[in-house]
């Protein structure tokens, strides 16, 4: 879907879309023990404020992204990038993990369910 988000065309925190393609273009510029260090200096703009495990699952979806749209992962230079391709990019990542938790809790719920009839 190409429909609004909040904070579409609104500089210069642009919402929570912005917040997650920059998280994503911490993941893939900088090394893991910088993602929290670099954040409390830009804390003002799009801290990292979520635990380590958010911000690995961030640093493989920003890598695919990298390979997919270069220029909406470039260090602090990308701010506030906005186009329809990362519009589709991010909501199918959102739908892929929406299904893989979705599965992962359906496969474990028979698992356990099966296991003891």
């Amino acid at each position: 879907s190409l429909a609004g988000y909040s904070g579409d065309h609104n500089p210069p925190e642009y919402g929570d879309f912005e917040v997650h393609r920059h998280w994503m273009e911490l993941g893939v510029s900088l090394p893991p023990k910088e993602w929290y260090q670099e954040s409390e200096k830009e804390y003002a703009y799009k801290g990292v404020d979520y635990p380590p495990f958010c911000m690995y699952l961030h640093y493989l979806m920003g890598s695919v992204l990298k390979m997919v749209l270069p220029d909406a992962v470039v260090y602090m230079t990308s701010r506030g990038y906005e186009n329809d391709t990362l519009k589709v990019f991010m909501r199918s990542t959102v739908v892929i993990l929406d299904i893989g938790i979705y599965c992962s809790a359906v496969l474990c719920f028979i698992t356990l369910f099966y296991k003891n009839l």
